[in-house]
């Protein structure tokens, strides 16, 4: 993707930096780059949720935030199309046929005020009984597939989160955390103040550019003389 775009590598390394979904698709990106030998300076994740099958997906079915249902019909949606299964395979022909509707162009506050507080009224019989009693269905197995609780990082990762936060539990940096470190990698859960979710994103903001200056400097161990400033995503 990068090469596509016409964006090089510095020799320092690729910095990656996501908030919420992004903090997902940020991690993934790293997990990807140091597969593939790309040197990678460091990743900040802000309020992301990582453990998709074991936590976010119980979590948010508790209806913990008004944006659960919104969360949850947009996973559906988008994961229906992109494995080729029927969105009523998941969730009940009413809610399959409104959710159709509404993410063809409705305001998200117009979305969240159509979709029920309860975001297990959404879903059909079949997929509830699997989720339920861990038995086998497609969209169970598409949150095992693309889960992060098994990443081991070789870059330093830190990943932040506000202790007030409904949309995404603050559990999920400090179970990853825990997770990763006892495997050896450079992390940590960064508590950002008892805030929720989108303010999160702010208060993090000046604490990621501080440890991204604190990582170009030439005392941590390696001379970045000639290295050029980090690529950051």
């Amino acid at each position: 993707m990068l090469d596509r775009y016409g964006v090089g590598f510095s020799r320092l390394g690729v910095f990656l930096s996501g908030f919420s979904e992004g903090g997902w698709a940020s991690l993934a990106a790293l997990r990807l780059l140091e597969e593939e030998g790309q040197p990678v300076l460091g990743s900040a994740q802000v309020a992301g949720a990582y453990d998709l099958r074991r936590r976010a997906l119980p979590a948010a079915l508790k209806g913990g935030a008004r944006s659960s249902s919104l969360y949850l019909a947009y996973a559906a949606w988008g994961q229906s199309a992109y494995y080729g299964q029927r969105l009523d395979s998941v969730m009940t022909p009413q809610y399959a046929k409104l959710v159709e509707h509404l993410f063809a162009g409705a305001k998200p506050t117009d979305i969240v005020r159509a979709l029920p507080v309860d975001p297990r009224r959404m879903f059909n019989h079949s997929f509830l009984d699997a989720f339920d009693h861990n038995g086998a269905n497609w969209w169970l197995d598409a949150f095992a597939a693309n889960t992060l609780a098994d990443v081991t990082p070789r870059a330093p990762v830190r990943l932040y989160y506000g202790s007030k936060d409904r949309d995404v539990p603050p559990e999920e940096a400090l179970a990853a955390a825990r997770a990763m470190r006892a495997r050896g990698a450079d992390v940590m859960a960064v508590d950002v103040g008892p805030i929720g979710h989108d303010p999160s994103m702010l208060a993090a903001a000046p604490l990621i550019l501080a440890w991204l200056r604190e990582l170009e400097r030439p005392e941590r161990g390696k001379s970045s003389a000639g290295m050029g400033r980090p690529t950051v995503l």
